[in-house]
């Protein structure tokens, strides 16, 4: 798309042209940036979503830790002792992944929203592209034509000298 641009740009021959390949450019880079946090918006909410799944896990550990000291030997105030601190543990982690589920909600919001952006700038970008590419042929046919009425000119010109030679 990038170097599709930079041809658009060489060859413009309008005003109108060369304005829409400006256009092209500033739209194409508004797309690149809205992908760019789109990308970002995707990674933190990634990492939201790793961050709960770690809690999740320390959740289960803490827990299962927990009902192995109720099966487990030795004196039974050290195994109550444990069995609490493990507990507690496993309540911690679980109160930390419910305060992170409305900052997963919101990621996931801004991540839609950025999706959302990104293809909106998209369509923007492909919309002027569009717009280039018709006036680029419209631009060609314009040429096509002046060159091809320059040369049925030439041909006239040269008939009616040669007519005029001939008499």
């Amino acid at each position: 798309m990038w170097s599709g641009w930079l041809g658009w740009r060489r060859g413009c021959r309008s005003w109108m042209a060369g304005s829409l390949a400006r256009l092209l450019r500033v739209r194409y880079l508004l797309e690149e940036s809205s992908r760019m946090e789109l990308e970002r918006r995707a990674a933190l909410a990634a990492r939201v979503e790793e961050v709960r799944e770690g809690e999740r896990a320390s959740i289960r550990a803490g827990r299962e830790r927990a009902l192995a000291s109720i099966c487990g030997g030795g004196p039974e105030e050290e195994q109550l002792r444990q069995r609490s601190m493990e507990w507690r543990s496993a309540e911690d982690a679980a109160q930390r992944e419910r305060q992170l589920e409305p900052v997963a909600r919101a990621a996931a919001r801004r991540v839609a929203e950025g999706r959302e952006e990104f293809l909106e700038r998209r369509k923007e970008r492909l919309q002027v592209e569009k717009v280039l590419e018709e006036e680029q042929e419209r631009l060609r046919e314009e040429r096509d034509r002046r060159t091809q009425r320059d040369l049925d000119d030439w041909f006239g010109m040269k008939d009616a000298r040669r007519r005029r030679d001939e008499r």
